[in-house]
């Protein structure tokens, strides 16, 4: 059993993506500034191809990574008949942009995983977001090893479950990983488009972070990867 939470797993997935997001702002959902301070769709159609297009390059990378014999969680006899991971097509809709909230008085927790093991984490705060006409809201989390850690600030942890679960996507849940806002208060993007799977929907060798109860979402995400199917 390999003891894994999406730092380790993920880490030249997530180190790729927050570099492009702070370099290049490949993942924008758009150039204009948010009308709202909670906002659905913003895509100009001038700029969804250019939208989709970011959208598969990260996906590109990832499956690169899924082929490396090295960094694949895949086992060997999956990675040799490895076709690809399946993707929604890309949707602007599920490229929101929220409010970050930090929390104050930040709680420390113990996270489930799919084995015994029970990673500490921080609740860094929360965004609320709008998407298809509801109020969202979602934690967002650190591993508390990590948190004073210079190599890992940049980012936060966001898993989550929705409606696709257990049939069009893994059961377990999906993850993403965001940037951590400046502010107290800062608008930040949520792009779903960019959900990925924990590696135990590859391979049950791997214990993951399950998403806590106040990350179950009712309504359905339609964006990102979808459930694993074995070759």
């Amino acid at each position: 059993m390999v003891d894994i939470d999406y730092f380790s797993a993920n880490f030249l997935i997530m180190k790729w993506m927050v570099f492009a997001l702070f370099s290049f702002g490949l993942f924008a959902c758009s150039e204009e500034p948010a009308p709202t301070a909670l906002t659905g769709t913003r895509i100009a159609p001038e700029t969804h191809t250019a939208f989709e297009d970011k959208v598969a390059e990260h996906r590109l990378h990832q499956q690169q990574l899924f082929r490396d014999s090295v960094h694949s969680p895949l086992l060997a006899k999956d990675r040799k008949n490895f076709t690809g991971i399946d993707y929604w097509s890309p949707n602007a809709r599920y490229c929101v942009q929220g409010v970050f909230t930090k929390s104050t008085h930040p709680d420390t927790f113990e996270m489930e995983t799919t084995t015994d093991r029970r990673p500490v984490y921080v609740v860094y705060g929360s965004v609320v977001f709008e998407l298809n006409g509801r109020a969202l809201v979602l934690q967002l989390y650190q591993r508390l090893k990590y948190a004073q850690s210079a190599d890992h600030s940049s980012s936060l942890f966001l898993p989550f479950t929705d409606a696709t679960n257990g049939h069009a996507s893994y059961g377990g849940g999906r993850y993403l990983d965001v940037p951590v806002p400046a502010n107290d208060g800062d608008e930040m993007e949520i792009d779903f488009n960019l959900a990925y799977n924990p590696y135990c929907a590859y391979n049950p060798q791997y214990s993951c972070p399950v998403p806590p109860a106040a990350n179950r979402l009712e309504v359905a995400i339609k964006a990102g990867a979808k459930a694993w199917t074995y070759r």
